[in-house]
């Protein structure tokens, strides 16, 4: 049973070092570990890596968002809270994702 749950939380530390949006993953290598009887050192990670990856995570759905609002595709007008909110939670700047306060505020949206 341990296998089956080392398995998982390596699994999602791949993704999470491959670079996802979903830093959620994050507790499922905790829980996997956790369930497993095993620690993070176990598994070739710690505590800071996990941080890392946390932000990493953040940057990337902040310019996924970012990506989306350049398309045009941003239905309900929340994308750019939600990259502010990355920003704050992964400590970056609007330039650290390639954009301004500018451009971002351009994208409001014009009540027809």
């Amino acid at each position: 049973m341990a296998d089956k749950h080392r398995e998982e939380a390596e699994k999602w530390l791949r993704i999470l070092r491959n670079g996802t949006d979903h830093y959620g993953f994050i507790g499922y290598v905790r829980d996997e570990a956790s369930e497993g009887g095993f620690s993070l050192e176990d598994l070739g990670t710690s505590d800071a890596e996990l941080e890392k990856l946390r932000v990493k995570s953040c940057k990337i759905r902040a310019q996924k968002c970012l990506g989306y609002l350049r398309d045009g595709n941003d239905k309900f007008g929340l994308l750019p809270d939600i990259i502010r909110a990355e920003l704050r939670s992964g400590g970056f700047s609007l330039a650290d994702i390639g954009t301004s306060e500018k451009e971002l505020v351009s994208f409001a949206q014009v009540p027809a």
